[in-house]
């Protein structure tokens, strides 16, 4: 009998590759794909553990990649990642190198890519960047086999998880936290019809915002508090993943007895 993973994740936030599992929060989900089809800007807001990253990962991009949404459709890119976080110690600590370095990892291989990376930092550090990274280089994502049609046709949806992270002291005193949040702004007054962003941001960290010129307008009119689980959406996030494990281990025993 081949092993099954815990249906829950832990301490880490659910991904994509568990959305059969995550359960209760269909009716967020629904809310902010709502959200995202009137706003280019969602800001996700809430308690630290409440779930904010996993209604994003498990929860709104597999919706978005499933069903879509009306004014859009359904061919989208996701782009996530963590402003002050890296895989390797030895990169470059920069929110902006952290974003080229994710839009790079969506688009198709080439020999140079930090010569590519730095293109990207090049076209998104100006007026627009946003759009100028989905104008520049949709051509280069990558796409299935027999798919390549669809290739330029995507919405980029730019997933800035923990935000908060741009307020931290070694990045604080750093110009590019002013960069990334410049952007922010232009594409929520001035929005490129295929460049969407989604931040999630600790609640306790909203005084910081203010720090920096017009963003606590975007803040007030896209903000989405992660509420507390109603009592049949507690129940269903706690039962339902460990009744779909029960229904796996069961049709692999089944199988297991006929193949015998």
């Amino acid at each position: 009998m081949p092993a099954f993973p815990n249906p829950f994740p832990g301490l880490r936030p659910f991904e994509a590759a568990d959305r059969d599992r995550f359960f209760g929060r269909d009716l967020q989900v629904q809310e902010l794909g709502k959200r995202l089809a009137e706003s280019r800007v969602i800001t996700i807001i809430g308690g630290s553990g409440c779930g904010k990253s996993s209604l994003v990962r498990a929860g709104l991009l597999p919706a978005l990649t499933g069903l879509g949404i009306s004014s859009a459709g359904r061919i989208w890119q996701p782009v996530v990642f963590i402003p002050g976080r890296f895989a390797d110690r030895a990169e470059r600590r920069s929110p902006l190198y952290s974003l080229a370095r994710a839009f790079d990892s969506v688009l198709i291989d080439e020999p140079d890519r930090g010569a590519r990376v730095e293109r990207i930092l090049n076209n998104f550090d100006t007026v627009g960047g946003f759009g100028r990274l989905v104008d520049a280089f949709s051509g280069q994502r990558k796409v299935r086999p027999g798919q390549e049609a669809l290739r330029d046709k995507a919405n980029y949806l730019f997933v800035i998880d923990q935000f908060e992270e741009l307020f931290s002291e070694e990045l604080r005193t750093e110009p590019e936290p002013i960069s990334l949040i410049s952007r922010i702004v232009e594409n929520w007054r001035n929005p490129h019809p295929r460049a969407y962003i989604v931040l999630t941001m600790r609640s306790e960290h909203l005084e910081n915002c203010t720090a920096y010129g017009d963003f606590p307008e975007v803040i007030n009119a896209t903000s989405y508090l992660v509420r507390r689980l109603r009592d049949s959406e507690l129940r269903d996030s706690i039962v339902r993943p460990i009744e779909q494990l029960c229904i796996e281990l069961a049709a692999a025993s089944g199988a297991g007895e006929t193949g015998s």
